[in-house]
């Protein structure tokens, strides 16, 4: 593990003002919803200059932090952040490092995973059932959600491994704090998944965090897994007959840091201080369920009951109470570092129906104890603290000396990454392919653009597209810290024979425009879905979108947001649609943009439409798929000056081979204004609503993607004035897509709904 880290102090006393200047307003950066309102009445509200911070939401990650820090440009200062962004962004030099707080150390139920971090709450994935569902004889632990014969019924289970294979192995005896030492082995590995396979046959996945209550509540399954602050929130604010099965949860922790390079830096300490107080800690219980990181903070819960600002008591509810914690799983960020890659490949693999076999094996034999690990610190009974002090204290300080030991820095040299400095490519997908060695460290760790890049055996890949030339900057960090750069100068060749012959190929190049005001697009494309047939082409629509969003729109890169096949699930989708747009749409500022290549659906009476993201299901699109009426107002409370809507599906239940999406599909006949589209909205539509969106071999794309690009290249300028409007696009894409389509022998037209007067964009 990580040497116990520095931590923070601060000298209490300072003012409002000084040296005669006010202090500059703090920004505050977190996830939004309510827990971020537990944060701001908890902490915010709480403090003296409260009236000096105010909030942000993200969605997560070190992108726009590391913009911020290498930019110079810091707007951010302190921010909410997980425990594997904080070890990576740290060892990045993205965050300040804290001084010490020997005190708050020492009260933290385990140590910190950075000096760059104070605490904050624990939230965890916890088992619950209706109590409504078991009149007699109820589950007691986590060896009954594993037990189908015992307790008959489906299990509602998340779509990663992280969480369910440490409950699987506390479901097979091995004691919670042992997890990790036999999740080390091969045959500790095998085990977890030997007891998932007790299962197989009875789960119900859900990605989205509200889909488990509701599959409890409706019955669906009989128990699952969630998180424990959607349970608690169900009970306390909405009275429902929940119970929670609190042996094996397993431990998620939260931290707050300060961005390197902040010009507050001294109001963003003692910010942080106040926030991380085990007063402040006990209050943000007050509004929302999570369990404070703070031994001190649960004393103060306990006297204070009724704690939650219902007027109910908490206690119950709170996931790091003495009482559960010793049946409890901390979730170690550093084990999952090292083999989160190996143990999600087969938890992927067991998703799709496999049985644990010789390549699952191959993969457990790949696992290890990572370099550093998470040391948890025991909970003492109260009537034993006393006894015990001085005991406990001899334990902590060993395993704080044999730390220290283990990451003594002998090596203060980076990987060297072996790979060449120019490459030429003849497809704009492409792989590129190296090598990474270090003499003094066995594990290393590839990103490029924030991704991680598996390595095994010293070689990694890195799968690219970009229909333009590219430099790529590849990042190694070595187990120490240490980290090395090289940037790879990518040329793309496109030879002639691999462009579609009969057709003018799209080039973004053309699609020169006038950029005006503050441009945000959000681009979906998804080819391959899980439950339901291939969108052929939709990746590729999106993926040359992208660069359209850029040069035709003038959209910034960072303000695109670019979602493909995996990671365009409901979940992320549905984040990218909440949580990002809200970082990036300005109030009455911001034109944006949405672009979408999928799979489209009605619902059974016709009256909803909805966009499928790539793990939704059509039999069950009111709780997988998007609806457009909630998309419309989702965008809508955002407050954007204006948005244009590009959507190459269609609602007819046939994909664009012709493929059927579910058996019952049955196409529409609805009336042209089915749904009302807000003032500010300009929406085009690949076909009518009966009508197919056809896929087009010849060019790769998608009818509609492929017209409306080379429409935005000047193709739509009916008049030549060097401006294209709704009008002029929406004749380009009818003249040219009804003929394609009918040589196919389909029917196909696109629509608008918006004012065709208006200009869509100006080029040079």
């Amino acid at each position: 593990m990580k040497r116990l880290l520095a931590y923070l102090f601060i000298v209490l006393g300072l003012g409002l003002v000084v040296n005669g200047f006010a202090l500059a307003d703090l920004k505050f950066v977190s996830w939004g919803g309510a827990y971020t309102e537990s944060q701001q009445r908890a902490y915010i509200d709480t403090w003296s200059k409260g009236s000096g911070v105010t909030v942000e939401n993200y969605n997560g990650g070190l992108g726009e932090i590391k913009t911020q820090v290498n930019s110079g440009n810091v707007r951010w200062d302190v921010v909410d952040i997980l425990p594997d962004q904080a070890i990576v962004g740290c060892a990045e030099g993205l965050f300040e490092k804290i001084p010490q707080d020997q005190e708050m150390i020492n009260d933290m139920i385990v140590p910190p995973i950075s000096d760059c971090v104070v605490p904050q709450i624990f939230w965890s994935y916890v088992v619950f059932f209706d109590k409504k569902t078991f009149p007699g004889k109820k589950p007691k632990t986590i060896k009954d959600f594993f037990n189908v014969k015992k307790f008959p019924g489906k299990r509602g289970v998340h779509t990663w491994a992280n969480g369910l294979v440490e409950m699987a192995l506390v479901a097979d005896g091995v004691k919670p704090s042992k997890v990790y030492d036999v999740l080390s082995t091969s045959e500790g590995v095998e085990r977890a998944f030997r007891q998932l396979e007790k299962i197989s046959d009875h789960v119900v996945f859900w990605s989205a965090g509200a889909k488990p209550l509701e599959l409890v509540a409706s019955g669906e399954v009989v128990m699952s897994i969630t998180y424990n602050g959607r349970v608690g929130a169900a009970i306390l604010q909405e009275g429902r007959s929940f119970e929670y099965i609190w042996d094996g949860q397993v431990l998620e922790q939260e931290y707050l840091a300060m961005l390197k390079g902040t010009k507050n830096k001294k109001e963003a300490l003692e910010f942080m201080k106040h926030a991380s107080s085990a007063k402040s800690l006990a209050l943000q219980a007050k509004y929302i369920p999570y369990g404070p990181m703070r031994k001190s903070s649960i004393d103060i819960i306990k006297r204070g009951e009724p704690w939650f600002n219902t007027g109910a008591n908490i206690i119950k509810h709170i996931n790091s109470r003495p009482k559960v914690l010793k049946r409890s799983v901390i979730a170690d960020p550093f084990w999952w570092a090292d083999n989160g890659y190996n143990i999600n490949t087969i938890f992927s693999n067991w998703k799709s129906g496999y049985k644990y076999g010789s390549a699952q094996k191959s993969l457990a034999k790949q696992v290890s104890k990572p370099s550093k690990t998470l040391v948890t610190k025991v909970f003492e009974k109260p009537d034993e603290e006393k006894k015990k002090e001085k005991k406990v204290a001899k334990v902590v300080e060993q395993e704080q000396e044999e730390i220290k030991i283990k990451i003594k820095k002998k090596d203060t040299t980076g990987p060297e990454i072996l790979i060449a400095e120019a490459i030429t490519v003849d497809d704009s997908s492409y792989t590129l392919k190296g090598k990474v060695t270090d003499k003094g460290s066995d594990k290393i760790y590839i990103k490029v653009d924030g991704q991680d890049i598996a390595v095994e055996k010293g070689k990694f890949n890195i799968e690219r597209y970009s229909p333009v030339d590219e430099e790529i900057k590849i990042i190694a960090i070595d187990k120490f810290g240490n980290k090395s750069t090289k940037t790879v100068k990518v040329t793309i060749d496109i030879k002639e024979e691999t462009v579609a012959r009969k057709l003018e190929p799209l080039n973004p190049g053309r699609a020169k425009g006038k950029t005006s005001g503050e441009k945000v697009a959000l681009i979906i494309g998804i080819e391959n879905y899980t439950e339901a047939p291939k969108a052929n082409y939709a990746n590729l629509d999106a993926k040359y979108f992208f660069d359209y969003a850029r040069k035709a729109f003038g959209a910034k890169k960072q303000n695109i947001n670019l979602l493909i096949n995996e990671d365009a699930t409901f979940v992320k989708t549905s984040k990218a649609l909440t949580l990002w747009l809200r970082t990036k749409v300005k109030a009455d500022q911001t034109d944006l943009i949405i672009f979408f290549a999928g799979h489209g659906l009605a619902s059974s009476d016709g009256k909803e439409l909805y966009l499928l993201p790539q793990d939704s299901d059509p039999n069950l699109l009111d709780i997988t798929a998007l609806s457009r009426t909630k998309l419309f107002q989702t965008i809508v409370d955002l407050k954007p000056k204006s948005v244009t809507m590009f959507l190459d599906t269609c609602y007819s239940g046939v994909s664009r081979d012709e493929q059927t999406l579910l058996a019952s599909a049955r196409p529409i006949r609805i009336v042209a204004d089915e749904q009302d589209t807000p003032n500010n909205f300009t929406i085009f539509s690949a076909s009518g609503l009966d009508q197919i969106s056809s896929g087009f071999n010849e060019a790769k794309h998608g009818i509609f993607s492929y017209y409306l690009m080379k429409g935005l290249e000047g193709k739509a300028d009916a008049n030549k004035n060097k401006e294209i409007t709704n009008g002029e696009l929406l004749a380009y894409m009818d003249q040219n897509i009804s003929q394609k389509a009918s040589e196919l022998g389909r029917q196909q037209n696109p629509s608008l709904a918006g004012n065709p007067d208006q200009v869509l964009m100006r080029y040079r």
